[in-house]
């Protein structure tokens, strides 16, 4: 499979999952009901919000670095490829492991799973633009 038809699949992948987030949590109590209904279990909002929460904030900030991969060259997403296959594993690792209410928190004041979050997805998303931008400065002197 071409580098374009892999950007494009994680492109379309990430948008369905970041905007059905997004609407479980804007349409929450609609929402809530009909998942409730799928699983045959009564679902409650703080039983889904920090994974929720978690799992958006890592999937709009994928979106936000797959959306300039897509008009670049494949050396560009090959490099950033090898960067996220290491990354997000470990970034996923450590929102798991962390408390979801806060309290013993790991690096300095990262407490809780919602600070981690926001650290972690923070921080994929500026070494991506900042790997995408060397990368292709790299490639259009050659």
């Amino acid at each position: 499979m071409g580098y374009k038809k892999q950007v494009r699949l994680l492109l379309i992948l990430t948008f369905v999952l970041t905007v059905g987030i997004f609407a479980v949590f804007y349409f929450e109590k609609e929402s809530l009901s009909i998942l409730s209904e799928l699983f045959g279990k009564r679902i409650y909002y703080s039983d889904i919000a920090p994974a929720g929460e978690s799992i958006f904030f890592l999937s709009a900030t994928l979106l936000l670095s797959l959306i300039p991969l897509y008009f670049l060259k494949e050396g560009i997403y090959k490099a950033w490829r090898k960067f996220a296959v290491i990354y997000l594993p470990i970034a996923i690792l450590w929102i798991a492991a962390s408390d979801p209410y806060g309290g013993g928190g790991y690096v300095g004041m990262l407490d809780s799973r919602e600070q981690v979050t926001f650290f972690v997805s923070g921080l994929f998303l500026l070494i991506s633009l900042i790997l995408i931008i060397y990368k292709s400065i790299k490639l259009r002197k050659k």
